[in-house]
């Protein structure tokens, strides 16, 4: 299979396209990238900053001008954006909003099948061939009896078991044998839904206190991580003699990211991140999501959280019961391995054939 990726620049969106396309049988990827400069808009919190470029393609593509919108996008590619797009290929693949309408116009000049990972932005619907959408996106669709639909738990990823096993043992090199068992924590961050700060920390690192004699702990944050909780979190980890590992993404050098996953024994993960978790997911592990302060009382990923409760995927710990997590740790079963992007591409196929 020959597959072309639509990168937006964004990490995640790229992550969940590669874990889609590289569970094709012998797929060959090629991945494109656009950055657009002119009028820029903000995501929350700032950090992300996009081009309003794109939109103009939304309405090409809402329009059906298809080969006015391929014209436009391909006088302002750079060679090898041209060297790429001249090729012939089996699958389109976008995730996110922000490309969806560029991805649509060029799976339909390249007559390529054109699958969409997350709800896109202004093009109708039904003109996309596969729309792989999360559980909880799934609820807001006004019409849910769609013939391209393909609904999952939650994010794809791209991680083997064989791959994060490796980068465990490349992790365990770096911080020295292993004698206890290892919980890994992952740590997102601030963005329209949650709140990490310095006050759930504190809960947070009292609880993990009681814990010091039992494991020893390998920990990442993320890129949302506000700078006061890494600051307080590297005053207070500092004392622990049980951390073994300690990564943040805009110091970190090397990320160690995947070997965290593959050498913990539990994980712990703030319920912030629904890739974060899908990715804990993929080892095997027990997985204990913990809850954060919200803006809102009840949020549309709660239901792809619950879904993932009742089918005994993870244990839920709520901010109010963040004391418990001692308990949880002590009484945890063994994981269970989920990976949505192998069922998506059989869905897929299936379809096809």
């Amino acid at each position: 299979m020959k597959i072309l990726i639509i990168d937006d620049g964004n990490k995640g969106n790229l992550i969940q396209s590669l874990g889609l396309a590289k569970n094709f049988l012998n797929s060959e990827i090629d991945i494109i990238s656009f950055r657009f400069k002119g009028f820029n808009y903000f995501l929350y919190g700032g950090r992300g900053k996009y081009s309003l470029i794109p939109k103009f393609f939304n309405i090409l593509c809402f329009l059906n001008l298809y080969k006015i919108g391929y014209s436009i996008l391909y006088k302002n590619m750079d060679k090898k954006q041209k060297e790429i797009i001249k090729r012939d290929y089996d699958f389109i693949i976008n995730t996110g909003s922000y490309l969806s309408a560029i991805s649509m116009i060029i799976s339909k000049i390249k007559r390529a099948k054109y699958i969409q990972i997350m709800l896109p932005s202004f093009i109708p619907i039904k003109k996309i061939d596969f729309l792989i959408i999360p559980y909880h996106d799934f609820l807001r669709l006004k019409k849910k009896k769609l013939k391209n639909l393909i609904i999952t738990n939650g994010s794809l990823n791209p991680f083997t078991k064989k791959e994060l096993e490796e980068e465990a043992k490349i992790l365990e090199n770096y911080i020295g044998k292993k004698y206890k068992k290892i919980i890994g924590i992952l740590i997102g961050g601030n963005d329209q839904n949650y709140k990490i700060d310095v006050a759930w920390c504190e809960k947070f690192i009292e609880q993990l206190e009681k814990l010091k004699n039992k494991y020893d702990i390998i920990l990442t944050t993320s890129k949302r991580t506000d700078f006061n909780v890494i600051g307080f979190l590297k005053e207070k980890l500092n004392k622990f003699e049980n951390l073994k590992y300690f990564e943040i993404p805009y110091e970190t050098k090397i990320s160690h990211y995947k070997g965290i996953l593959g050498l913990s024994d539990i994980i712990l993960v703030t319920e912030d991140s629904i890739n974060m978790i899908f990715e804990s997911l993929s080892v095997g592990k027990p997985v204990i999501v913990i809850g954060v302060k919200r803006k809102k009382k009840k949020l549309i990923f709660d239901y792809t959280i619950e879904k993932l409760v009742r089918e005994n995927f993870i244990t839920y710990i709520p901010y109010e019961k963040i004391y418990t997590f001692e308990k949880e740790i002590l009484n945890s079963n063994k994981g269970k391995e989920l990976n949505e992007a192998i069922k998506c591409v059989q869905k897929i196929l299936e379809r096809l054939n």
